[in-house]
């Protein structure tokens, strides 16, 4: 009974095709689609995991919702340094400006050394800003003090174009100038910072220059919502400018949100979460007509 199970088997199997050279063909098609999809598949999560990582510290403001003279800036912050061990930072901040119907970039470098069990924040930064249309080019040179009871930062800007055409047809040129800013917390409110700050930009060809103070409220809102409004006096050169600028930000460096409202007034804590923070500047080039005393654009 079993030798005649077996050799039935056997002839069974005698009977079954051979795979031909097109079925071994086609197997192997398969098998390699298969791996492509795998790899694919792989590739695309890494990606957007890195992409995912890329959009974080990114700010988009918008200052002037006129669809006329819509006022619009992106910011984005990536570090090339991050040694918590060493208290020590170091990035590459790129932005885009759009404004009264013109583009500016600025790219910078930065670095900030943590001190004192990462309460305080000393940082420089260089930059070159270009405006695209106007080819205007500007160099810049700043400093900061970073703490949880107040900021200190300067900023000096060196024109480096000549005399361009402007969209009106009108000859300016880029103006040298620098800006100090003092933010202080507002008591038992982290976020919000009450800033002052004096600017002043030289006068072309000898005329009067260019000088002021701006005031502003700043607020970090949940869900990464900045709201700042102040005001812009040019001490006479122009009229008061009312500003209000409202910003959405994303980082990948705070493990959670700052608190709105602390137990203390002030107190020095660690902010080392700000490492990455944008460096506050003039990211506009600020110009003159030549041959009047007209401020082409600025603040």
């Amino acid at each position: 009974m079993r030798k005649s199970f077996f050799a039935g088997m056997f002839g069974i199997l005698l009977t079954l095709p051979h795979p031909s050279a097109a079925t071994e063909e086609s197997a192997e098609a398969f098998f390699k689609a298969g791996l492509k999809r795998e790899a694919s598949a792989r590739l695309e999560k890494a990606l957007a995991h890195e992409l995912s990582k890329r959009l974080y510290n990114v700010e988009v403001s918008i200052t002037e919702i006129d669809p006329h003279a819509l006022e619009f800036s992106i910011i984005t912050v990536q570090p090339f340094l991050d040694d918590m061990e060493a208290g020590r930072a170091g990035f590459v901040q790129a932005s885009l400006f759009a404004f009264d119907h013109r583009k500016t970039l600025n790219l910078g470098l930065g670095y900030r050394a943590l001190l004192s069990d990462n309460m305080v924040i000393a940082g420089l930064n260089v930059f070159y800003d270009h405006e695209l249309e106007q080819e205007h080019q500007r160099a810049g040179v700043g400093g900061e003090i970073l703490t949880g009871v107040g900021d200190m930062r300067f900023n000096y800007y060196h024109a480096i174009s000549s005399e361009r055409t402007g969209p009106d047809d009108a000859k300016e040129r880029a103006l040298d100038g620098w800006d100090a800013e003092l933010a202080l917390p507002l008591p038992y409110m982290p976020t919000t910072r009450a800033t002052a700050q004096l600017f002043k930009w030289d006068g072309l060809e000898g005329r009067t220059d260019i000088e002021g103070e701006t005031y502003s409220l700043r607020s970090e809102l949940p869900y990464g919502l900045i709201v700042e409004a102040g005001r812009t006096d040019y001490d006479g050169a122009r009229e008061t400018q009312d500003f209000i600028t409202i910003s959405w930000t994303m980082t990948a460096h705070r493990d959670t949100p700052r608190p709105f409202f602390a137990d203390k007034a002030y107190a020095l804590y660690d902010i080392s979460d700000r490492r990455f923070e944008k460096v506050r500047r003039e990211n506009k080039i600020i110009k003159q007509a030549v041959g009047f005393g007209i401020l082409v654009s600025g603040f």
